[in-house]
């Protein structure tokens, strides 16, 4: 009998799954091809035709031809009804390689002769080629648009390529420095009427993070983090500034008090560690003999040592840096402000010489300094300081908890905390059941606790304003039979909130 509902199973199982997979026919095709790839003329030459894809599945494949875009012979590529597996089983959707196809006869009626690289994509559904420009230093970056403007000059021959976009990638070409070997310094997207001004803009673009940069100061970043100084040259003190001030993901070199050691020496991507080039420049030259890319030196204590910035391990742990310095050097994370509004000391009655003696004896190593103003407190920290800070809170709303477990054994208290940002919270009581005065405080304690690693963890999102939500269920049995909610500050939870 077993054995029998096994095979049942099985088979329920399977047809569950063949049942959610869609048919297509040539009409589903043709529908695709208007309504996905708007193109009006086209004619089906053959198909469906089975192919069994890279993971096994039998897909059907349409092949079709297009001269709307006048090549020298039509243009042909094919719709596939594609099948994927997921977890839930078997899906099936149409798709296209069009675009992989268009790319690539494109390319094969273009005579190139730069320098642009146009590398053919080896897949299961065609996806074109890749076009790359080998970077050798920053000239390299606007050398490029001459081939941009010469492959913009073979789109222009045919029809209906105005929407087309290129994607043209950037890649350093040579063997030296080791550190930038095969590293992409972004790209730069062009189509037919893209101007030189346009791809200029693109290239010298400046953003909060040096991956929103350009890609002739993304090269820039890189080579700041490396201490690579020959070709740091190649841009102007004014620059390398502007950018050291405008990237909140790179940071000067500094000692533990917040001094900066010299002027646009940053820290390598590996922020604990610093550049050969940079320990280099770091370093007072009377002490130092050779170039920054191999060089011998006295460290503070008088012992000597060599390092070379080509060769072998080409980054420097700050330990060994502080000890060349005979400074103590600091991290490379940048330090964060929070603020700690008046409005949440207010709320939950916390007296703020309290609070500032927490800060001065429990959080003291987090903490790096803090301000105490008219509106509240400003604290500065690493964020992964803060985190050790709400890992202390969450201990004693846990301990809250548990407490309160033991005392009502039931009593629920859930953080809404996806992605570490503490919206609120749940408290779920029995209906009918009677806190005491006394419990109420301890709530409102993990109330405050939690709504403190709120503005610990979620100061950008809440964008100047501190809202805290709190939502509380009377239930009986499995149902809920009343549910109230409240925005901290701006409603009043007393004790009267917590009975029935």
């Amino acid at each position: 009998m077993k054995k029998w509902f096994k095979i049942f199973l099985c088979v329920s199982l399977l047809l569950s799954l063949t049942a959610c997979l869609k048919k297509f026919d040539e009409k589903d095709v043709k529908n695709f091809i208007k309504e996905n790839l708007s193109l009006s003329s086209f004619n089906i030459l053959e198909g469906p035709v089975e192919v069994i894809s890279p993971n096994q599945s039998t897909d059907e494949w349409w092949t079709i031809e297009t001269d709307i875009h006048g090549f020298k012979t039509p243009l042909q590529f094919h719709v596939i009804n594609y099948h994927t597996f997921g977890k839930f089983g078997a899906t099936n959707r149409l798709v296209s390689d069009y675009h992989g196809a268009l790319i690539d006869k494109i390319v094969s009626e273009y005579n190139a002769s730069g320098k642009m690289q146009i590398v053919k994509k080896d897949e299961y559904i065609n996806e074109g080629s890749e076009f790359i420009y080998p970077v050798i230093n920053r000239t390299s970056f606007k050398e490029a648009f001459a081939d941009i403007e010469s492959f913009q000059n073979h789109l222009n021959k045919y029809s209906h390529l105005e929407d087309l976009s290129i994607l043209l990638q950037y890649q350093f070409a040579l063997e030296e420095p080791m550190i930038l070997k095969d590293k992409w310094f972004g790209n730069v997207i062009f189509k037919t009427d893209t101007t030189k001004a346009e791809l200029t803009q693109m290239m010298e673009e400046v953003g909060e993070y040096s991956y929103e940069c350009g890609n002739e100061y993304r090269y820039l970043v890189d080579c700041l983090r490396s201490g690579l100084l020959d070709r740091i040259q190649e841009f102007s003190e004014q620059e390398i500034t502007k950018i050291v001030d405008s990237c909140t993901d790179i940071m000067e070199v500094q000692d533990t008090s917040e001094n900066i050691l010299k002027k646009n020496v940053i820290y390598s991507k590996e922020q604990d560690y610093i550049a050969v080039g940079n320990v280099y420049q770091l370093l007072p030259q009377e002490k130092v003999e050779g170039t920054w890319e191999n060089f011998t030196f006295k460290d503070a204590s008088g012992e000597t040592h060599s390092l070379e910035a080509r060769g072998g391990d080409t980054l420097v742990h700050i330990e060994e840096v502080s000890k060349y310095l005979g400074v103590e050097v600091d991290d490379g994370v940048r330090i964060e402000k929070v603020h700690i509004p008046n409005e949440y000391f207010t709320y939950f009655g916390i007296n703020q010489d309290a609070f500032e003696q927490d800060l001065n004896k429990k959080f003291k190593e987090y903490i790096r300094r803090y301000e105490k103003n008219e509106d509240g407190f400003n604290l500065y920290s690493k964020p992964y300081l803060y985190t050790r800070i709400g890992r202390v809170n969450d201990d004693e709303v846990d301990e809250i908890r548990q407490k309160l477990i033991q005392k009502y054994q039931k009593f629920p208290f859930s953080v809404s905390n996806m992605h570490q940002v503490y919206e609120g919270v749940t408290i779920t009581l029995e209906k009918g059941l009677e806190i005491t005065e006394e419990d109420y405080q301890a709530i409102m304690k993990a109330l405050s606790l939690t709504a403190y690693n709120q503005l610990l963890f979620n100061q950008k999102r809440m964008k100047g304003t501190w809202e805290f939500f709190v939502e509380l269920r009377f239930k009986e049995g499995d149902e809920v039979k009343k549910t109230k909610k409240a925005i901290i500050p701006n409603e009043v939870i007393d004790y009267q909130w917590f009975l029935k």
